[in-house]
């Protein structure tokens, strides 16, 4: 059974759109090192029209990085009980 009140939440509408900054900035992590971890394809993204000259930029759902957050803390306490 999961122990609920170790899970990581993120107050607001979960299907927000967050910017890379904002996740960086939430991640207590550099934008270089997200990008790296949006690479993986572990955390879910999408690209959107609009960056400057015409650049697609990425935003992350909250409900995504919920997502990651929890598996990503899941997998650290399955390694950890090894």
């Amino acid at each position: 059974m999961e122990n609920t009140s170790e899970r990581i939440s993120l107050e607001g509408d979960p299907n927000e759109l967050l910017t890379t900054k904002q996740v960086a900035l939430i991640l207590k992590i550099s934008r270089t090192t997200l990008y790296n971890i949006l690479e993986t394809g572990n955390l879910k993204h999408v690209k959107i029209a609009g960056g400057s000259g015409g650049r697609k930029s990425k935003r992350i759902k909250r409900s995504w990085l919920e997502e990651y957050l929890n598996l990503s803390m899941t997998s650290e306490q399955s390694e950890a009980s090894i």
